[in-house]
Parts: structure tokens; sequence; C-alpha cells
């Protein structure tokens, strides 16, 4: 049993339709998903990472506070402006730090309330945890710095030795503190990052897989509606030449 043509036609319309609806489904979970990764890494993962990196410079500036209080006391006659300048600008960077480290922390509940974007909440919850070891090191930190001040000017020799001992452990100990904390954000926004870039590409392949197969079909189409159009024709033309020659038995 022959089809009709127009039977033919709207089959093969709707078998294109419906390859489109798929194709724009699959763009769209892929696209959606390349969006998720790029809203947390330009919503919460760089904003965290800029934030512990300041936090970080912070730090670093009260070190130079200190190694400069430290420097200034050792000289025959100490200066106490200066001293009095780099103690309080000691004071100013330790705050600014802890500030900016109880921030973070507001932004981290933030993320792990958010329902509408997928996070990395594993991760986050251990930069909960870091973020508040980071605050507790410059505290003690900052409180030796001052044990070793109040040393320095009414201690003995060998006291002082020991509290400068324990404040060099105490600087170590906030270097590797921001160290975890720092390579546990760059893994997160290069893992972030490598995966959108992983959803960019299954997106591009996947277009021009089913661009492949519209192209395939519209062809293969084509050559169908040529040979069923143009073949009855053929026979039509045949058997009329054949009509005018004066074969009055053919069958059209």
């Amino acid at each position: 049993m022959r089809l009709p043509i127009s039977l033919k036609i709207f089959s093969i319309t709707m078998a294109l339709l419906v390859l489109m609806v798929v194709v724009t489904w699959l763009s769209v979970l892929n696209f959606r998903q390349l969006n998720n990764q790029v809203r947390a890494l330009s919503d919460w993962y760089l904003p965290l990472q800029q934030q512990v990196a300041s936090v970080e410079i912070l730090i670093r500036q009260q070190i130079v506070h200190m190694e400069r209080v430290m420097a200034g006391m050792e000289v025959a006659r100490p200066d106490p402006e200066f001293l009095a300048n780099e103690s309080n600008g000691f004071d100013m960077r330790g705050v600014n730090a802890d500030q900016i480290v109880d921030s973070s922390l507001r932004m981290l509940g933030e993320a792990q309330a958010q329902k509408d974007i997928e996070l990395d909440r594993p991760t986050l919850a251990v930069l909960g945890e870091q973020l508040p070891a980071i605050q507790t090191a410059r505290q003690h930190f900052h409180m030796t710095f001052r044990l070793f001040q109040i040393e320095a000017q009414e201690g003995t020799p060998r006291s002082q030795k020991i509290v400068r001992e324990t404040l060099l452990r105490e600087k170590d100990t906030v270097d590797i503190e921001i160290g975890k904390t720092i390579d546990i954000l760059n893994k997160l926004t290069q893992d972030t990052a490598t995966e959108a870039k992983k959803e960019e590409k299954r997106a591009t392949t996947l277009n021009w897989i089913i661009t492949a197969l519209a192209t395939a079909l519209g062809f293969l189409s084509a050559v169908f509606f040529t040979r069923s159009l143009v073949g009855p024709i053929k026979r039509l033309l045949g058997g009329t030449r054949a009509v005018e020659d004066g074969d009055l038995e053919v069958e059209i």
C-alpha cells in the first residue's frame, strides 16, 4: 500500500520538528548547567577568593608593621611616635582582616542557603571551618605581638627571647592557615572553571551532531521527495509518448 504524498510530507516534517525540539531541549539543559557553573564562579567562588586574598594582604601588612616595631625597638634611641604609629597600623590591619573574615563567613552562609544554584557544598563546609582557623591564628599572633612589646619594655632578655620565638611560630601558623584556605579556593575555582569548559564543549559537540543529523535527514527527504514526485511524472511522459507512437495498450 502506497502512502499519499501529503502523508509522507507530513511525517517527515514532523520528524524534523521533533528533532528540532530535542536539539532545543538538550541545548537548554547543557547551557543551564554551564550557566550554573558560571554563576557559582562569579557570584560566590571568585568573591570569596578575593576576600581571602584581601585578608592575606592585611596580615602581610601586619607582619611588616611588626618587623618595623621590632627593628625600631632595637635601636639605641627608640622613636616613641614611630613605634606608636606602627603599632596602631598593626592593630588596624588586624581589625580589618577580622572584619573581612566575618564578611566571608556570612557570604558562605548565604551560599549554603541558595536553592536555585548547584554549589560544591562539601567544599564550602570545609571553608566554613577553615576561615575561623585563620581568624583564631591571627588573633593569637596579635596577642603574642602585644606580649612581646610588654616583655621588650618590662621583661628580661630571656623572657623577651621566648616570646619572640613564640611570635615567629604564631606568624608561621597564620601563614599555614592562609595557605590552606587559598589552596581550597584555588582548587574550587579551577575545578568549576574546568567543568564549565567541559559543559561548553559538550553543548557545542551535541549541537554539531544534531545539526549533522538534521542535515542528513533533510538530504534524504529531498532525495525521497524528488524520486516520489519525478518518478510518476517520468512514467506519465513515457506512456504519453508510447500512445503518440501508436501503442494503445500501454498502462499509465
